[in-house]
């Protein structure tokens, strides 16, 4: 793990490197994004085949109660 919870990070920074632990059968990398303190799905936003993000620009719309 290369950065720190609650920590801002920008397009293209190292996030942390992949591994096998435990039961696991194969490398990988526990990821969580959240926006506005709600968990946010970052398969919305990274393409997996192409080892990128989808877009360069992103809008996430938030409602208040």
């Amino acid at each position: 793990i290369e950065v720190q919870c609650n920590q801002t990070v920008e397009q293209g920074e190292l996030l942390g490197f992949v591994g096998r632990t435990g039961r696991a059968t194969g490398n990988h990398l526990h990821l969580e994004i959240r926006a506005a303190g709600e968990h946010f799905d970052p398969l919305k936003i990274i393409d997996t085949e192409r080892r990128s993000v989808k877009d360069d620009v992103m809008i996430i719309f938030f409602f208040l109660n």
